[in-house]
């Protein structure tokens, strides 16, 4: 052992050629304030760069946005004078009026929505669709519901859910354990042979036995879902 002095209070102590103070009490208060080897200096005050307000902060931080502002208050005022409205970096000259497609009355837009603003309200958007793109106009008009299927049609139907024993040819359930009467589907969909009500008798060979089955109202959803011909407005003709 060898006489030392404290690096901090500058105490002589008996210690080794590695000991550098006397105490962990000293080797913890040297590592604080200036006496730290990162030290730069402390606290200084700074004048917020927006309110004008002097605060204090850590040396190290004086750069960057810590440095600038007194708080996010302030920091949040700077960044929508740079980003928003004239001064902002996206400016494009503020809102624009266009007229409705639908309506005729004009509304404003972003200029960055010009391309795609077209109905001043979903009202406006919803009636343009009903006249535009449904029935005839909609680009999945496939000659709409056929609610006639010839003049065989119901005694066709009877023949095929007798020949069926009134039983789904799905899942097995008769018309007595479901109370009501199997609906009668299409093997090949009616409107593919083509029906002209007084102008050919197709509906022939659409309604023939081969290409009837009978289906309980849950297989028959199924079954048209599975062949992508289920349409909403043929789901009244599918519980028939």
């Amino acid at each position: 052992m060898i006489d030392c002095v404290c690096g901090h209070c500058e105490k002589t102590f008996k210690g080794t050629k590695r000991s550098l103070h006397c105490s962990r009490s000293c080797a913890a208060k040297s590592r604080t304030g200036s006496k730290n080897s990162n030290w730069k200096g402390g606290l200084v005050e700074v004048a917020c760069e927006e309110c004008g307000k002097l605060f204090t902060l850590k040396r190290k931080d004086t750069k960057g946005t810590l440095g600038r502002f007194c708080s996010r208050a302030c920091w949040g005022k700077s960044r929508s004078r740079e980003f928003v409205g004239e001064t902002g970096s996206h400016w494009q000259g503020g809102p624009i009026t266009i007229a409705c497609e639908q309506c005729g009355d004009t509304f404003k837009v972003p200029k960055s929505r010009e391309p795609t603003a077209r109905f001043c309200s979903y009202g406006c958007y919803g009636l343009w669709q009903s006249e535009n793109l449904s029935g005839v106009n909609s680009p999945l008009w496939e000659g709409g519901c056929i609610r006639y299927y010839g003049p065989n049609w119901e005694s066709q139907k009877r023949r095929a859910r007798a020949r069926d024993d009134y039983t789904c040819q799905e899942c097995g359930a008769t018309e007595d354990a479901l109370g009501y009467s199997l609906s009668v589907h299409h093997e090949e969909p009616f409107k593919s042979f083509g029906y002209i009500p007084g102008e050919n008798d197709h509906y022939k060979q659409a309604n023939e036995l081969a290409n009837l089955t009978s289906l309980c109202r849950i297989c028959h959803l199924h079954v048209e879902w599975r062949q992508g011909s289920f349409d909403e407005r043929q789901r009244s003709n599918l519980i028939s």
